[in-house]
């Protein structure tokens, strides 16, 4: 055996056991004996019949194998903090405390750099809110309590948001007599009549014209100009469904359809001199258990001003539906209470 095997012999591999020590010859350490191997004298010591060399090769063994357990150990404990981090970033809530500095920081940015109408439409929404919560005798509801409108379907204009609601709202109360007080600027006539194909619909547009009166900065949040409202009810489909009158509230004859109306509405945007004669003739006009719908009131100073006055007056409550520019009166229980 060539040089190559001298570590074998220094691990005692290859390197008999004397007789003594295989017999177990005592605990004491003692050269068992000395072999020449190419010129070289190797001494072996064993103990309660174990090499020195096995010895030093399980020691070798044992550290080894307690730095891989020690290794796997911190491998285990950092993949567990990376996962533990990594599932606390995933859940953290963020709160509106934690994003109010950036829109504050937004809102001055936008204030200095942005156009006039964006600063004028901040002030606008600002203003309407300041309304509704001070608004002294008109309470405020969500259209989600009035009873029975999640299961009304409306076919128009997804952007003609206070029209569709009170189609919607003509349909819940199964309206067969319908008067509209003042000019058709929302197409409201189209859409009532599309919807309640069995409804007869009067329309007394007199008044201040659309095209005459002055608009307002209020008007553009919920009204669309004319050009863009889509075309109105043609003539052979407007027959024999909806009347149009003329005159206005001051000088028409309300009294042969005094009791018959289920739902009158009221255009009261820019129309202030006519606001009260026309809320006077829908009181005569309803039914017992009818509704009157006035338009403007989120946007128009003075429809507001009127219906809080009036609103102590009455012998049911007047409500602004939110996020729309109507207030309604009732004689049916049409709100519930928020949860």
């Amino acid at each position: 055996m060539g040089p190559c095997s001298l570590p074998q012999r220094r691990y005692g591999l290859l390197e008999p056991v004397s007789d003594r020590r295989r017999l177990g010859a005592g605990p004491s350490a003692t050269p068992s004996s000395t072999d020449r191997h190419h010129g070289l004298n190797v001494h072996r010591y064993q103990v309660d019949g174990i090499t020195e060399g096995d010895r030093r090769l399980k020691a070798d063994t044992a550290l080894a194998a307690s730095r891989r357990c020690q290794h796997r150990r911190v491998s285990v404990a950092a993949m567990s903090a990376s996962a533990d981090q990594s599932r606390e970033r995933q859940i953290r809530r963020v709160r509106d405390r934690n994003i109010v500095a950036g829109v504050l920081a937004g809102v001055i940015r936008n204030w200095l750099t942005a156009s006039g109408p964006l600063r004028s439409h901040l002030f606008l929404n600002l203003w309407i809110e300041l309304k509704r919560y001070g608004a002294p005798r008109v309470s405020n509801i969500e259209l989600s309590q009035i009873r029975g409108i999640d299961q009304v379907r409306v076919d128009g204009p997804v952007r003609r948001h206070s029209p569709l609601v009170l189609t919607a709202l003509s349909m819940l109360l199964e309206c067969e007599t319908i008067f509209e007080l003042g000019p058709d600027m929302g197409g409201i006539t189209g859409l009532l009549a599309e919807n309640l194909p069995s409804a007869r619909i009067f329309l007394l547009d007199g008044g201040a014209p659309p095209d005459q009166a002055k608009v307002e900065l209020t008007d553009h949040l919920y009204h669309l100009p004319q050009r863009r409202y889509g075309g109105r009810l043609d003539a052979s489909r407007e027959t024999g469904r909806v009347m149009r009158l003329s005159g206005d509230s001051f000088t028409f004859d309300f009294l042969p359809h005094s009791g018959t109306a289920d739902l009158v509405y009221i255009e009261g945007s820019r129309r202030y001199s006519h606001i009260e004669s026309d809320t006077e003739a829908a009181f005569g006009l309803l039914s017992e258990l009818g509704t009157i719908v006035w338009d403007g009131y989120s946007g128009d100073a003075g429809v507001y001003s009127y219906l809080n006055d009036l609103a102590p007056s009455l012998d049911r409550p007047v409500f602004h539906i939110l996020g729309t520019r109507l207030a309604l009166y009732s004689r049916w229980d049409i709100a519930i209470e928020a949860e």
